[in-house]
């Protein structure tokens, strides 16, 4: 018999709830914590508001920075100073002048609208090291590219918040890794063994053996790249376009635009900056978090191997290890080049921090609720109980994509759905009844985990990309400029068929998987891919045929 039965559910339903009518995240995802402590606490108010003050000040690790805990003991902590480390750098490459040496590199060699959004894609891609670092330089670095050669600003949001948080996901050094291995941890799956430990096996394997299954990243990473080829445009987003290519208007008629800004450092920008003073900083930081996941699984005084120490690695000390190395090497390259001053680069630090401060405060609150609602009301545990024996193997993943797609949107951040989900996730996969007699270990449960957990996280991102309320969806507008609803309004129409074909996908994988097919992953991808190509090909050939309409 379940504790709380019912009533574990009822705190992600308020945050469900506050999340769609307040359009927040903080207020919703407090209610939740509070209130499923009060739960937790059978009614008692100040227990409830101890218990879940408690678990917030459990989440800010504050005994690894001041008390007698070893700093890199810590987990959550050490996610922190990555964040504030990503945000020093990307402040410093906007200071120092490399994204405007890019953008001066990029308009020498391409010539054609085409080439240019090509080019924004690749800039993407090259900045998959956070959602956040690549919506914010992507955006503000292409805007007078693509005004140049009359691409509309509703092209340009879509081609950088498209690919953001997608990529981040699926890259194996990025801040996504700590994100997910976190919440892997949190829900139970440990390498060592632990206090609460459900699966033996290592986090970050678990989290690269998830990646083939995130359906959404790579359906819309596809998707992107044919609409720009092909030239593909429809719905709101062709209106846009019209206008602009007829009159040069990049925000494609709108009245009521916003003024333009761009999100840049108050630091000086220096003008004669480099190529170098753009790509360096990104390579060092990317070779610095692949080196330092690596060593932080090495163990001494054994043989090196490379496959044992990713599987043994911490993502969290791996990427602070990295972070810490990359940032005293671009400053130094920073200072040799005589870029910027030592006071220049500590104004860059403060905004830095500034940056990334609400996505931390997001972080801690959403692990804090994850914490609640695994640990003190096993809601995962009632959901598996309940829904184990009664919902076929072959939709388990179908239904988390569902559930996952309807919090990121509603509460607009990806990483909340995550957190939400993950421990409900974890518990209902191993409460299944072929996983009850025995221990289980990793590679025991990952063709049904990794499925379910891959389908929590493309719902989490493809919420998030819709949502009105995402953090990444209002910096990808704000880093272009761009009029925020009317981003959300004209990127909708892209990316409902990808969202269609991702639940599509896991449909067919459930399918596949019970048919015993073989890598049943990338045939449900391969089918949906060529069906989202049926789509974008329809809608645009239909645009062509429709006679213009002035009106939105």
């Amino acid at each position: 018999m379940h504790p709380y039965g019912v009533w574990s559910l009822v705190p992600p339903i308020i945050v469900l709830a506050l999340g769609y009518s307040t359009r927040q995240v903080y207020i919703p995802l407090l209610a939740g914590i509070f209130s499923g402590a009060y739960i937790a606490a059978h009614g008692a108010l100040i227990s409830g508001l101890l218990l879940g003050t408690e678990r917030i000040v459990e989440q800010f690790e504050l005994a690894h920075l001041f008390g007698d805990r070893p700093l890199l003991d810590g987990w959550n902590i050490l996610i922190g100073i990555f964040f504030i480390q990503l945000g020093t750098i990307l402040k410093l490459i906007h200071a120092s002048g490399g994204a405007k040496a890019y953008h001066r590199w990029v308009e020498k060699r391409l010539s054609s609208p085409r080439m240019i959004e090509c080019g924004s894609l690749l800039l993407s891609l090259c900045l998959f090291i956070d959602d956040y670092f690549s919506a914010l330089t992507v955006g503000s670095v292409m805007s007078m590219l693509t005004d140049k050669y009359r691409i509309a600003r509703a092209k340009l949001a879509f081609l950088v918040d498209a690919l953001a948080s997608p990529l981040a996901m699926i890259c194996p050094v990025s801040s996504w890794v700590a994100a997910v291995v976190g919440f892997l941890k949190e829900g139970g799956v440990e390498l060592h063994g632990g206090e609460n430990i459900v699966i033996h096996g290592s986090p970050y394997i678990a989290y690269l053996s998830i990646l083939p299954y995130v359906s959404y990243s790579w359906l819309i990473f596809f998707g992107v790249w044919f609409i720009v080829l092909r030239k593909i445009s429809y719905g709101c987003m062709a209106k846009r376009e019209r206008v602009c290519q007829a009159t040069g208007d990049v925000h494609g008629g709108l009245i009521n635009h916003k003024t333009r800004s761009q999100i840049t450092s108050s630091s000086p920008i220096t003008v004669d900056s480099r190529i170098a003073d753009f790509i360096a900083p990104i390579v060092i930081l990317t070779v610095s978090i692949f080196l330092g996941i690596i060593y932080s699984g090495y163990v001494a005084g054994t043989p090196f191997n490379m496959v044992e120490a990713m599987r043994n690695a911490s993502a969290a000390k791996g990427l602070v290890y990295g972070g810490t190395s990359a940032l005293i090497w671009i400053v130094s390259f920073i200072l040799v080049r005589g870029r910027l001053t030592p006071h220049q680069i500590g104004r860059c630090t403060i905004e830095g921090l500034q940056l990334m401060a609400p996505s931390i405060l997001v972080l801690i609150l959403a692990w804090s609720f994850g914490a609640v609602v695994r640990d003190d009301l096993q809601t995962g545990s009632y959901i598996a109980q309940s829904c184990a024996q009664n919902i076929p193997h072959m939709v388990i993943p179908f239904v988390f994509f569902l559930v996952s797609f309807v919090i990121a949107f509603s509460l607009g951040t990806s990483w909340g759905a995550a957190a939400i989900l993950f421990p409900i996730g974890i518990q209902m996969i191993v409460n299944l009844p072929e996983y009850q007699s025995t221990e289980l270990t990793l590679e025991m449960i990952l063709p049904m985990l990794a499925p379910s957990l891959a389908a929590v996280l493309s719902g989490a991102v493809a919420g998030d990309h819709v949502s009105p309320i995402s953090d990444t969806t209002i910096m990808s507008s704000t880093s272009t400029a761009m009029d925020h609803h009317d981003h959300v309004r004209t990127q909708v129409d892209y990316a409902w068929p990808v969202i269609s074909t991702c639940a599509l996908s896991y449909l067919l994988y459930g399918f596949f998987y019970e048919s015993k097919l073989s890598m049943p992953w990338l045939l449900s991808l391969c089918i949906c891919w060529s069906l989202l190509a049926v789509i974008y090909t329809w809608m645009h050939r239909r645009e062509q045929l429709t006679p213009p309409n002035s009106s939105d």
